[in-house]
């Protein structure tokens, strides 16, 4: 009998003891903070291209142009691009651009020397210019996985090099690549 009832309270205690750890499963998931993009448990996009932005040389303030960083929806889905450019010199200066689909994506680099980027809404127009010769090109994102270029125009200015550059849309604003706000302020 002794054995019976021994064995009753521990049953009672084990059964206590799952319901207890259901109750704290269920607070658990009530404290948690919903992301910038909307997932439980996501630190979201925000956080994830700080920390991302966080891991380039970049501590002094003269570095300049080379460590500077754009946001740009190039896909309008909500979530925007990071692009970052850094280097040294023509040989190492290139962008750098990621995505966020519930993780960051490293979609790839461009050279960034004798480059420019222009915003003109659903891509980007990346436009090489060297020596009098032009090639301008359409860049996109392919499945959120990979940067797309396609070429639309290419120019031999030969000797006049009066402004061989040309206005496709809306410069990109560039931010230092240690103020952050640009991304905790971005709506």
């Amino acid at each position: 009998m002794k054995r019976v009832l021994i064995l009753f309270i521990f049953c009672i205690f084990l059964t206590g003891c799952d319901l207890k750890l259901k109750d704290n499963k269920e607070e658990a998931k009530k404290e948690s903070v919903v992301s910038d993009n909307g997932f439980v448990g996501d630190k979201g996009w925000k956080e994830t291209y700080i920390d991302e932005l966080k891991e380039f040389d970049c501590e002094s303030d003269n570095d300049g142009f080379s460590c500077i960083y754009h946001l740009v929806d190039i896909d309008d889905n909500g979530v925007p691009e990071l692009i970052v450019k850094t280097g040294e010199d023509d040989e190492t200066l290139r962008y750098m651009l990621f995505t966020y689909t519930n993780e960051l994506v490293d979609l790839g680099e461009l050279p960034a020397a004798t480059v420019n980027l222009f915003d003109a809404k659903k891509y980007l127009v990346y436009q090489k210019s060297s020596m009098g010769y032009e090639s301008i090109y359409h860049l996109t994102l392919e499945n959120n996985k990979k940067i797309n270029l396609e070429l639309i125009e290419e120019n031999d200015y030969g000797d006049n090099l009066d402004n061989p550059y040309k206005n496709f849309g809306g410069a990109l604003i560039s931010y230092k690549i240690r103020d952050f706000s640009a991304i905790e302020k971005y709506k």
